[in-house]
């Protein structure tokens, strides 16, 4: 009766002892990198080798035993893209949330401190100089609390300014990071590539699986800075395990809203650069392998460094050393249009107290003819009143001065500088146009004394143009924002020369009442959503609500990306994560089957020993 061979016995005890020790080499790895979070489990797949049939004369069939035919990753690719992508929106959150946390700091508006303090301080000092207007030590405390509200609004400037420049060196750091990730994936493609093209076998442990798990940590290391898009080209499944989806081949591309940063083995780098020598700020540059650059700052919508653009800003606004867009960026300009309101609302108004001479603080003229609504915004059409005084602060004249749409600051000089009768009593040497004259110097504004220096004193009474406060003539404030508001000069050197009061064509009255009025006043102040009128208080208060309130809608937005990240993560993890409890069981069960064609071969040995031994 016919009988299997021994030797093809062997055969397959042989293949079966291979493929029981690929499984318990598989199984130890899988132990050894339980604690690796990047590690994936891997999975040793073996089948059956078809039947033969015998080529004697009886045609028996003999079985082929079994075989490895991959090792395979436990990798939902699928689900893995969905953690990425959440992963990026979950850095993203946090980051806007840690970073709007740390600049409330800087709004520490409790009792004693903060802007809204200083101004409350600013304007009691105005009303204290009501009680006692010629009290030197009143005119100190104003000076020394004027001096305190511009310092605040600076420091407070300056704070955000800072925070939101120094994200220009995050851009960078980040930048080169991510070049030196994409760099290492290319080259984690060419090893991938290479071991594919040499179809190396799976009777022992490659290291493809490895060079997979380190591309997705990667892969993933980068998403938490931008977000990404990655295609890995033809997908195959695997005939032997329909759970076993992988990319073969070198048609992998990773890219950022279409700028393609790996493609196969091939690696482009992005820059932090400037756009010119002048800029104070950077851009994140894609250089593509034929060096042109492109400006990516719009591309990246999420991760650390689409976090950075949301607060810093993207469209860079050179004539304001600053953006056109970003949450830091609006807390700057509201805090810009508070500093600016309240220096043109009091140059204004202090105005209208005696001065020697007029300057303007802006050297905007350079183009007399152009309309001077349209060169200085803050100008609006309306009038304005020269007045002159004597020594003993009679008003000698008094001059009208209009502005509408097509006035040019020409124009001003010329209605200043005409000869009228201003007092309608036809002395030839009284009138403003007698006693001073308006002039550019240096592109800006004067209106000087034709005579003797401090004979003669000049005011501008405003009818709604807001002139000198606009242009700062006899001002109290010097500066334009929140960037360079200060006491003027003259005033910190001497505070006594502040002048209490303000004059009209009906005598004098306390400039402070004026300057009370202005606490209360609704005033309009430009922002990025439009104008916006309200008083200074309360614009103020309407700054750090927003400041407080974007902070509460980051942790929000964070609590719940967070979560969503966390169930896709554990998603993840469950498919690929190492139980070391399976594996343990896996390992018996391969090493039982190990022993077990160990013995087969045993016992086909001592029965060839046998056998050769009865023949002979």
């Amino acid at each position: 009766m016919p009988t299997t061979s021994s030797f093809s016995g062997l055969n397959i005890a042989r293949g079966g002892l291979n493929a029981s020790q690929v499984m318990v080499d598989v199984a130890s790895k899988n132990i050894a990198n339980a604690e690796d979070s990047h590690y994936t489990r891997q999975r040793a797949v073996s089948a059956s080798i078809p039947y033969r049939t015998s080529q004697n004369k009886w045609h028996f069939e003999i079985s082929g035993g079994v075989k490895n035919v991959d090792i395979e990753r436990i990798h939902d690719q699928f689900v893995f893209d969905r953690h990425r992508k959440s992963l990026t929106s979950q850095e993203e959150a946090g980051f806007l949330k840690d970073k709007l946390k740390h600049i409330s700091n800087y709004f520490p508006e409790v009792d004693g401190f903060g802007i809204s303090n200083e101004l409350d301080n600013y304007f009691s000092a105005w009303s204290n100089l009501i009680t006692n207007p010629s009290e030197s030590a009143n005119k100190v405390v104003l000076a020394a609390s004027a001096d305190r509200l511009a310092e605040t609004i600076k420091f407070l400037r300056r704070n955000i300014k800072d925070f939101q420049s120094s994200m220009d060196k995050e851009i960078e750091v980040y930048a080169n990071e991510i070049n030196e990730m994409t760099k290492e994936i290319a080259h984690i493609n060419s090893e991938i590539f290479r071991a594919a093209e040499k179809q190396e076998q799976v009777n022992s442990i490659t290291p493809v699986n490895e060079l997979r798990d380190r591309r997705d940590e990667l892969e993933l290391a980068i998403a938490k800075l931008v977000n990404i898009e990655v295609d890995r080209g033809v997908f195959e499944s695997n005939s032997a395990s329909t759970e076993s989806i992988t990319e073969t081949g070198a048609d992998y591309v990773l890219s950022v809203s279409g700028f393609t940063l790996v493609d196969g083995t091939r690696h482009d780098k992005i820059a932090a650069r400037s756009s010119s020598s002048t800029d104070s700020f950077v851009d994140l540059k894609y250089i593509r392998s034929d060096h042109r650059e492109f400006n990516m700052n719009k591309a990246i919508s999420s991760g650390k460094i689409g976090a950075i653009f949301d607060l810093r800003g993207t469209v860079l606004n050179n004539k304001k050393d600053g953006f056109e867009d970003g949450i830091i960026q609006s807390y700057l300009d509201d805090l810009d249009s508070f500093a600016k309101t309240i220096i043109e609302k009091t140059n204004s108004i202090y105005s209208g107290t005696r001065a020697d001479k007029l300057r303007s603080n802006k050297p905007v003229f350079n183009d007399i003819q152009r309309t001077i609504v349209q060169k200085v915004r803050e100008i609006n059409e309306g009038s304005f009143f020269i007045q002159t005084f004597d020594l003993n602060e009679k008003l000698i004249g008094r001059k009208e001065i209009f502005i509408d749409a097509q006035t040019s600051i020409k124009d001003v000089m010329d209605q200043i500088n005409s000869n009228s009768d201003d007092n309608n009593d036809s002395a030839p040497s009284n009138d403003v146009d007698d006693l001073f004259v308006a002039k550019i110097i240096d592109d800006a504004f004067y209106i000087e004394s034709k005579g003797v220096s401090g004979r003669y004193k000049i005011s501008i009474n405003d009818n709604g143009t807001n002139f000198a406060g606009a242009l700062g003539l006899n001002r109290f404030f010097d500066g334009n924002d929140a960037r360079n508001i200060q006491l003027s000069l003259p005033l910190q050197t001497n505070p006594e020369i502040i002048s209490p009061y303000y004059h009209n064509e009906n005598g004098k009255e306390l400039i402070a009442n004026k300057m009370s009025q202005l606490k209360y006043e609704h005033i309009d102040f430009e922002t990025r959503e439009g104008n916006v009128k309200t008083t200074l208080g309360d614009f103020l208060t309407r700054m750090i609500t927003q400041v407080s309130s974007d902070g509460a809608i980051a942790i929000d937005d964070f609590e719940t990306k967070d979560t969503v990240a966390r169930q896709i993560k554990a998603e993840f993890q469950a498919i690929g994560k190492v139980s070391v409890d399976e594996e343990l069981i896996d390992l018996i069960r391969f090493q039982a089957g190990y022993s077990a064609n160990a013995k087969v071969i045993s016992t086909i040995d001592e029965m060839l020993d046998t056998v050769l031994g009865l023949k002979r």
